[in-house]
């Protein structure tokens, strides 16, 4: 009914937790696809013991491509009717599959989304649940227009709180893009939600996505965050129309004020240079300009996020 795909990268260290909790799950008619991205690590052997004695569970090798091929390895391969996208490092609830699987089949659905919290693990191992506040999953004008100028700044999902209708996916030939290696997430749920009438809901009052924020990770500093944004919509306001870019160009102010406050937190006038990126292209240089002009209105935006963030 429902197959899970895992891009792994030498992930050895949190493998084994994550197919724990895949193998804890309530809904059990599911097949789990670990796609090894050409791992240097033991990754591969972990996941071989475990499918050794689960039917369930398979293991798809290939030359290191990054996180979207890998991906999308997983979906040619994939047999289920719904997909979710887990990376391996994440957690999901015991009852997420069956929590998601039902919110699709009853509405339907195209995507069903669910509320998500981020974890850290100590060093003695004891894992710190981090409640974000309730905004960033919330919907406001469209899923497609929240995609365009709140994500990353007060709204976003991790893949692994998303569900999909494979159906949905192959019949509008969705995939996961592989010029990029930064941002792949954001993207395929913005030309999802892009879809005309894609059928999208939000399961209210149930958290079952768990995301680690891995000191490893592409999104661990506030210098990765910014020039992996920055190198995203340089490269996404290139292939979108008129209306689409002017969103994305109220993104970047928003993107622009959170660069300053970071410079200004870590002391580090080195991210300046993350904007060099907006010159590879005449398109993100007119996308630059008229972001600065959105900056009053971006200033209020993150201002009030700010407020929010830290009263929660």
């Amino acid at each position: 009914m429902i197959s899970i795909i895992i891009p792994c990268f030498n992930q050895a260290e949190f493998l084994s937790e994550t197919m724990k909790c895949i193998q804890s799950q309530t809904c059990t008619d599911f097949e789990c696809i670990i796609v090894d991205d050409g791992s240097t690590d033991n990754s591969a052997e972990i996941v071989r013991s475990y499918a050794a004695n689960d039917p369930r569970i398979r293991l798809v090798t290939k030359t290191n491509g990054g996180t979207a091929t890998a991906r999308n390895v997983g979906l040619k391969v994939a047999s289920g009717d719904y997909v979710v996208f887990l990376d391996a490092d994440d957690f999901l609830h015991s009852e997420a599959l069956a929590k998601q699987l039902e919110h699709m089949k009853r509405r339907p659905l195209d995507v069903s989304l669910m509320e998500w919290s981020y974890f850290v693990e100590r060093e003695n191992h004891e894992i710190v649940y981090m409640k974000h506040t309730s905004i960033k999953s919330r919907i406001f004008v469209s899923l497609h227009v929240s995609m365009l100028t709140r994500w990353g700044i007060d709204f976003s999902y991790p893949p692994h709180a998303i569900m999909y209708c494979m159906e949905f996916l192959r019949s509008h030939g969705l995939s996961f893009s592989e010029k990029i290696r930064y941002r792949e997430d954001w993207d395929f749920l913005l030309n999802v939600s892009a879809i005309r009438d894609v059928r999208v809901a939000k399961l209210s009052d149930f958290e079952g996505a768990y995301y680690r924020q891995n000191p490893k990770g592409k999104t661990s500093s506030g210098s990765k965050m910014s020039r992996g944004n920055f190198i995203y919509l340089q490269y996404k306001c290139r292939v979108v129309g008129l209306t689409d870019f002017l969103l994305l160009s109220y993104r970047l102010s928003s993107e622009l004020i959170l660069l300053l406050g970071r410079m200004v937190k870590f002391r580090d006038l080195s991210m300046l240079s993350h904007l060099g990126i907006l010159f590879g292209h005449w398109r993100s240089v007119l996308m630059l300009l008229i972001g600065i002009c959105f900056l009053p209105l971006a200033v209020l935006h993150v201002a009030v996020r700010s407020i929010l963030e830290y009263r929660s």
